[in-house]
């Protein structure tokens, strides 16, 4: 998409904000100051959409891979913890998981596919960045049959249980096109897109 207006006239949603490429590898404080802008201001769209009550789950999912998705929902996220909010990251791209490798994770500790089979979520939850609320929800281990595992009741049941722990649930979602995954995410979850 080349603007927010096309954006706007294909889906049917509105655009809360356009974060630009620049803010993605900033490389000077300055520029990383900078760069948390975008996120501020979605998260406070967030609020004006929902108009008053609060956003409790936000799916950021993107046309397809390497678009930028993981930076938003990680820039949304640390915006809201640096609010003050608790919030939890889930990676919900059970077929190219990112955050071990990303955010330098044990590789042994489960994730999002430990907790849809029955672990309980709360020994899942790793924190990420020192002194604020952002706790992180690998995908981990992989799954021959994702959709499968994100539709229905235990990932609904899951993200109920999440937003008891935390005000607000970010989840990455799988790209839209070329996987059925991320389309139903946000047909399940979306009813507040960002």
């Amino acid at each position: 998409m080349k603007s927010d207006t096309e954006l706007e006239e294909l889906t049917g949603l509105r655009a809360l904000v356009s974060v630009p490429e620049s803010s993605f590898s900033p490389s000077s404080p300055l520029e990383r100051q900078a760069a948390l802008e975008p996120y501020r201001i979605l998260r406070s769209g967030l609020g004006i959409l929902a108009r008053g009550s609060p956003v409790r789950v936000v799916v950021v999912s993107s046309a397809g891979y390497g678009q930028g998705r993981t930076t938003v929902a990680f820039g949304l996220a640390r915006a809201c913890a640096l609010a003050g909010d608790r919030v939890v990251l889930v990676e919900a791209d059970l077929r190219r998981p990112s955050f071990v490798e990303r955010f330098k994770l044990p590789v042994d500790r489960g994730g999002l596919t430990s907790a849809l089979q029955g672990e309980p979520v709360e020994g899942l939850l790793q924190p990420l960045l020192g002194g604020l609320e952002l706790s992180i929800l690998p995908a981990g281990q992989p799954s021959a049959n994702p959709s499968e595992l994100l539709r229905g009741a235990p990932f609904d049941e899951l993200l109920g249980e999440l937003t008891e722990l935390a005000e607000i649930v970010i989840v990455d979602a799988p790209p839209l096109v070329g996987v059925a995954d991320g389309g139903l995410l946000l047909r399940q979850h979306g009813s507040t897109h960002a």
